[in-house]
């Protein structure tokens, strides 16, 4: 099925980007970010629940990351982590 949507310019750069650094198309990313913000937008009082739960639980492990990979910033951790396998 083909489908077109209007994004704001910077919207469209930031995943056309994303794309291009860990090889996935946009339609990959458009797929993924509808299965992540999907249970947000249908239900939004228990994804803040699960949200504060899964924060809480984030809160120590973010210490433990900057003891191992002290020169690398929290957003490169997370951003490394999307990364496609080769």
């Amino acid at each position: 099925m083909k489908l077109s949507i209007s994004l704001p310019e910077y919207v469209a750069k930031e995943i056309k980007g994303l794309a291009k650094e860990t090889e996935r198309s946009i339609s990959w990313w458009i797929q993924r970010a509808w299965v992540v913000a999907r249970d947000q937008l249908r239900n939004p009082a228990e994804y803040q629940k699960a949200k504060k739960a899964a924060l809480a639980k984030l809160e120590g492990l973010e210490g433990a990351l900057k003891e191992d990979f002290p020169k690398t910033s929290s957003v490169e951790l997370a951003h490394s982590s999307f990364k496609k396998k080769k």
